[in-house]
């Protein structure tokens, strides 16, 4: 991960803001199922081992997906079987859920890769300078939800430590989960009023900000924009010309395999692979300059 956050904060969102629009447009199986592979490598290589849960939820919410939309969606030619008397449940749109999910999936991984790599600090030195409140405010809020999640964990722990804690019956829980609740709502308000006095007492608002940046444009950060930029053209081209449309409903229709296919699934695949080949090679360099000592 300290690889990938060595480059510049515009060249990180590029690449994020790329893999996340082609994650959720792509429909082809074939494309889906490489970017999810590598989306999941991706996720690792930045998280560590630590992503093994969020991996695992992700290949669950697969097949949660797919089941979901063939129930609901009947359309289809291949009718596996039928249930609630005459309703169809298709093999096209268990096709098309699979891949649904699939992409959501991606999505799901690579939002998980943009709160790793794009902290709150990086967001402040890009959009700090045009729009300062509403930074200042996502940054917040980025901020705030994970702290949510730990001072609940404190605060249930408190009350299992005083035998106040969630018990077998539900009334119990509920109103244990009811005290949660009003510990949390108690806290961010004070929270709140803390934060506000003390950004007025610095003059927050009063003049123009000024800013410190401490990121500097490399030679480094060039190359790896004009790389994203270069496999997001090969990707736009193939979406533009339909090499990897693919049709599912009322059947399945796949593209034909034509060079322009082959050349967006090969950028694809190496815009998915960014991070994953940017860590691997950190640690290699690491490893070698380890065998020089």
């Amino acid at each position: 991960m300290t690889a990938c956050v060595r480059f510049h904060p515009a060249v990180v969102l590029a690449f994020l803001a790329s893999v996340i629009v082609f994650s959720i447009v792509v429909r082809n199986p074939v494309f889906a199922g490489v970017g999810w592979a590598l989306a999941a490598a991706s996720y690792l290589s930045v998280r560590g081992m630590a992503g093994w849960r969020m991996v695992a939820f992700a290949i669950a919410l697969v097949p949660v997906v797919a089941v979901m939309n063939a129930l609901f969606n009947p359309l289809g030619a291949t009718v596996l079987f039928e249930y609630l008397g005459s309703r169809h449940f298709t093999m096209e749109s268990l096709a098309l859920g699979a891949v649904t999910g699939v992409s959501l999936a991606m999505a799901i991984l690579w939002f998980g890769c943009f709160d790793r790599l794009m902290t709150a600090d990086r967001l402040m030195y890009l959009f700090g300078r045009f729009a300062p409140a509403l930074t200042l405010t996502v940054t917040m809020a980025m901020r705030l939800v994970p702290r949510f999640f730990r001072k609940a964990a404190d605060v249930a722990f408190a009350q299992r430590c005083i035998g106040a804690g969630a018990g077998a019956g539900v009334r119990r829980r509920m109103r244990a989960q009811s005290d949660v609740l009003a510990t949390l709502a108690t806290w961010a308000l004070e929270g709140s009023i803390v934060t506000a006095d003390s950004m007025r007492s610095r003059g927050y608002g009063c003049a123009r900000r000024t800013s410190y940046a401490r990121y500097a444009w490399r030679s480094s950060d060039a190359v790896a924009l004009a790389v994203v930029a270069a496999l997001d053209v090969v990707l736009c081209v193939c979406l533009a010309t339909g090499a990897e449309a693919t049709a599912y409903l009322p059947v399945f229709v796949a593209p034909a395999a034509t060079g322009a296919f082959w050349a967006g699934l090969a950028a694809f695949a190496v815009l998915s692979a960014l991070p994953a080949i940017v860590v691997l090679y950190g640690e290699l360099r690491w490893r070698l300059s380890l065998s020089t000592i």
